[in-house]
């Protein structure tokens, strides 16, 4: 774990102390220590608020659950339940911060890019991307 004074043992950059604070303390929950126990705890202790949730962990849990339960169906062509249960968990933990609405203020300049976008065809975002890089 980095001390919060020498983030990564490169110095503070010039950030303030509660800019280093904040990064040492992010830099512990999400430390893959424990396969992502920390990470797990904090998006657990967050269930009533709008999140955008890392998906390394539960994609992590689909990829466990798919190669500990087995094929999907039984040799008698019946639905594996048991797999199908441990994934509609791992789904409902990732879908379950969507219940709640995000309280972002809305940006015009933004809005009104992101509405451009949705009318120009394929040739036309490809230049535009493009012109970004």
């Amino acid at each position: 774990n980095p001390k919060p004074e020498t983030l990564n043992g490169r110095g503070n950059g010039g950030q303030s102390a509660s800019t280093v604070t904040l990064f040492a303390h992010l830099s512990q929950i999400c430390s893959k220590d424990q396969d992502l126990s920390a990470l797990r705890a904090a998006t657990q202790a967050q269930q009533d608020v709008p999140c955008l949730p890392f998906l390394e962990p539960f994609l992590a849990d689909l990829t466990r659950v798919h190669k500990e339960c087995g094929p999907d169906t039984t040799p008698q062509g019946l639905l594996n339940l048991p797999k199908a249960r441990r994934l509609a968990s791992s789904l409902k933990r990732i879908t379950r911060h969507q219940h709640w609405r995000y309280s972002f203020p809305p940006l015009l300049p933004v809005e009104e890019y992101l509405s451009d976008l949705l009318v120009l065809d394929f040739a036309q975002l490809l230049a535009r991307a493009e012109a970004c890089e």
